[in-house]
Formats: structure tokens, sequence, C-alpha cells
């Protein structure tokens, strides 16, 4: 079993996830502040799914704000070369 990581862009900030990836693909994910704590599990797929959602900044707050608004869609801005830079890679 791979150990746990976090992303580069925490600089060795506590208040970071964590994700570990296990044997058959699955991708854990804690909070880093409470490593004792919940764990979330995650298919391959669905990691998948959830990074290439940061990619295209689904989760972006202004995205989030237009959701809420009824005007998601494809309408909605993609997320800026920025956001795009930091987003989380693919577990190894």
């Amino acid at each position: 079993m791979s150990s746990w990581r976090k992303s580069s862009a925490c600089n060795g900030a506590s208040a970071c996830v964590e994700v570990q990836t296990l044997p058959d693909g699955s991708v854990l994910m804690r909070d880093g502040k409470d490593p004792d704590g919940p764990v979330l599990t995650f298919t391959y797929g669905e990691w998948c799914a959830f990074v290439a959602g940061v990619v295209a900044g689904e989760f972006d707050p202004d995205v989030l704000a237009g959701s809420a608004a009824g005007r998601s869609g494809p309408g909605r801005a993609p997320a800026s070369p920025e956001r795009r830079a930091g987003a989380v890679r693919l577990p190894d």
C-alpha cells in the first residue's frame, strides 16, 4: 500500500487533504488535520471524474454560485490557467 500524500501546493500546511492509492486502484482521502478521523473511499473512475471536474473548474466558487442560481451548464466559464496549474494530479 502506498503512503498518504499531500499536494505540493500545501507547502507543509496541515489544512490539506491527503490521498492514498490502494492496490486495486481505489483512492482514499482524509483530512490532514485529523489523520485518525473519517476516510473517504473512491473507485479509480470516481476519482478520475472528480479530478477532471477540478481541472475543468466545476468546483470554483463562481461556478457553484451560478449553479445555485440555475445558471449551470455549457455556458459556464472554464477554470483559469492559474487554477488549472494548481489542479490535483491523479495518483501514481
